[in-house]
């Protein structure tokens, strides 16, 4: 996919910022994919619509690595306070 290097440069810029989330996969890629800002097309491909999210045109949306960043802080300082992650 043409957003490859995108999205190995978010897991890189998420892991230096935050290295407690270093290697963890799975929680890094539903942080990016949560904090994305949703992108729709009316433009159906291969019976598959671009009206839903994700979609095969921009799959969640654009990478917004700030929001990304702001939702783990979030989340490390509910932890801390003993409550669950949003």
């Amino acid at each position: 996919s043409g957003a490859s290097p995108h999205v190995a440069g978010a897991f890189a810029l998420i892991w230096s910022a935050l290295p407690h989330l270093a290697g963890r996969v799975d929680e890094t890629e539903e942080l990016l994919e949560r904090s994305a800002v949703p992108l729709t097309s009316a433009i159906v491909c291969n019976g598959l619509s671009g009206s839903e999210v994700p979609n095969p045109l921009f799959g969640w949306g654009r990478l917004d690595v700030a929001a990304a960043h702001a939702l783990a802080t979030q989340r490390v300082a509910h932890q801390q306070r003993g409550g669950p992650h949003p």
